[in-house]
């Protein structure tokens, strides 16, 4: 490589003061006729390696995709400098035996992969062990070694699809788990209005629930939700609290929005008292409720509470009563003075 290195080099300076370019067969054709040798020479040094320590190590450390994927690569090395030296016997021997030491440790693999799948947990152990009539799991001291002197091969059907369904039971537990964690950090944006304040670009956690919550329900049809169950409907449940929250926390602040401007005038009060008694005390309400959410903005934190819903729709009741009111008090303002049935009720 440093010689390459050097031949290239030599012919970038000759290119740039306009020398012709040396061409180094002889330095191309050894890199050809070396590659077979250094090919083999690192497949032998690092199958060695690796299947020494595959035996060495705790069995729970091995990385069953990481081997597959150095096993493979190996296997590829291998036979392809196996027709290199068609015409060398003694290296060809060499190249033969670590052919063979690879083909005789791959149908190993299934089994390996299966017992390290992650999603295996205590009820898998146990269902396993049930199975094979003796008590097995790995613990830090159990190797490779130590696995196949069980001889599990012979169950291995039975252990691929306990392991199976334990793949497919952590794939639920992650995606579970995912939700959870991208909600610890949403929060409601607040902005400040008229000694209160606001919900703003609510849009972004409208589309984040949607999202969940289609996922949530799909988990809840699976075969395999039988062991997060409760977890599932328990998420499912709290996505929905959330979504009404926030259904009524946008249907009160339009609301709100529209009437804050009309009863902030105390002759409104007047002539409207029993709707501007309404109106404070659903003002009261909101602004204690906004206030809470600005000092706690983090929607799963603000959204725990069952009673938050209720207050909304309450606020949501008083706002109706104080709309139809208003509505009527116009209606006999337009009685009395025709012309206004011509101008908007906004």
């Amino acid at each position: 490589k440093e010689s390459v290195a050097k031949a290239n080099l030599f012919r970038s300076r000759e290119k740039l003061f306009g020398f012709p370019e040396t061409q180094y067969e002889d330095l191309e054709k050894l890199v050809r006729e070396f590659q077979p040798y250094a090919d083999l020479w690192a497949t032998a040094y690092d199958w060695r390696q690796w299947h020494k320590n595959w035996f060495q190590e705790p069995f729970n450390s091995i990385d069953p995709d990481q081997m597959e994927r150095d096993i493979n690569s190996a296997w590829k090395k291998i036979f392809k400098v196996t027709s290199a030296f068609k015409d060398m016997p003694e290296v060809l021997a060499i190249a033969t035996q670590i052919q063979a030491q690879i083909a005789e440790f791959k149908p190993n693999l299934p089994l390996i992969t299966s017992l390290r799948n992650p999603g295996m947990r205590p009820r898998h152990w146990q269902m396993l062990s049930d199975h094979l009539g003796f008590k097995f799991q790995p613990d830090a001291s159990f190797t490779l070694k130590d696995l196949f002197a069980l001889d599990l091969h012979k169950y291995i059907d039975s252990i691929s699809r306990i392991c199976d369904t334990a793949g497919k039971e952590f794939t639920i537990e992650s995606s579970l788990d995912k939700m959870e964690k991208e909600w610890q950090d949403v929060s409601f944006s607040i902005v400040e209005y008229r000694d209160t304040g606001i919900l703003k670009g609510s849009d972004e956690i409208a589309q984040l629930l949607d999202d969940h919550l289609v996922q949530t329900q799909s988990m809840s049809f699976s075969v395999y939700k039988k062991a997060f169950e409760h977890r599932i409907s328990k998420w499912e449940t709290t996505l929905n609290l959330i979504a009404e929250i926030l259904d009524a926390w946008l249907q009160v602040q339009k609301q709100w929005l529209y009437l804050e401007p009309i009863f902030a005038s105390e002759d409104i009060h007047k002539q409207m008292p029993s709707e501007g008694k309404r109106f404070v005390t659903m003002d009261r309400n909101w602004r204690r409720i906004v206030s809470k959410a600005m000092a706690s903005p983090k929607v799963l934190e603000f959204c725990a509470n069952k009673k938050l819903l209720t207050s909304f729709q309450e606020c949501y009741k008083l706002l109706e009563l104080v709309q139809k009111g208003l509505s009527e008090y116009l209606e006999t303002k337009c009685a009395a003075f025709p012309r206004f049935y011509f101008l908007s009720s906004d």
